[in-house]
Parts: structure tokens; C-alpha cells; sequence
């Protein structure tokens, strides 16, 4: 890669690297703001049974809303800009594969994060 195009390409992953943290942090600040993050946590504190049960789902369900509004931009920042500047020769079924594994182990840990939050709050 000439070093124009490396810093072209450097340039445009900051860029898209700043506005995925401006939309998530923003989309978290619309949920909590707008009043659907209490709705939903009504919802379903009255349709599940204990405290890790309801934070399982409502942290699923958030997490599976966000990942929803940013694939888009994350397809677009991991994939096709990999492939614009010949970085990459991925299939897009392999993509998508390693995308779901990430969301996956991501989901896990921001699982066992809000529960262990959650249990601290309860516990004092």
C-alpha cells in the first residue's frame, strides 16, 4: 500500500471509528432520554421471573436493538472499506460468521457485566 493511500485509509477508519462512538453513544443517551429504556425494563420486570432472568433479557434486548441500528455502519467500517483498499478477501458469509461471534462473546460479557453491576446495586 503507497503511503498516500495508507493515510487515506488511516484517515477514514478514525473518522468512521469516531462516528460509531458519537451513534452508540448517542442511540444509549435516545433510549435512556426518550423513556423507552424504562418502558422496556417495566416490561419486562413484569413478564420475567428473577432479577438475573429480567437483566439477561433486557440487556438482549438492547444489545440485539443496537447491534440492528449499527450494522450498517459496522459492515461498512469492517468490511467493505477492507475490501475498497484490497486489505482484505473475505467472503461476506465469512464476515458475517466472525461478526455473530464477536456479538456473541460481546453479548456474554456485557451479560455477566450488567448482572455483576446489578447484583453490587441489590447487594448494597
Amino acid at each position: 500500500m503507497k503511503e498516500e493511500t495508507a493515510k487515506q485509509y488511516a484517515r477514514l477508519k478514525r473518522r468512521l471509528w469516531i462516528f460509531d462512538l458519537t451513534l452508540t453513544l448517542g442511540l444509549g443517551l435516545g433510549i435512556v432520554a426518550s423513556g423507552l429504556a424504562q418502558t422496556l425494563r417495566d416490561q419486562v420486570v413484569g413478564r420475567f421471573g428473577p432479577w438475573p432472568l429480567q437483566g439477561a433479557v433486557f440487556t438482549g434486548i438492547l444489545g440485539l436493538g443496537m447491534t440492528l441500528l449499527t450494522f450498517p455502519l459496522d459492515w461498512y467500517r469492517s468490511f467493505r472499506l477492507e475490501h475498497q483498499f484490497n486489505l482484505s478477501t473475505q467472503r461476506f458469509s465469512q464476515w458475517l460468521t466472525e461478526y455473530a461471534k464477536r456479538w456473541v462473546v460481546g453479548g456474554i460479557l456485557s451479560l455477566l457485566l450488567i448482572e455483576g453491576l446489578s447484583f453490587l446495586l441489590r447487594a448494597f
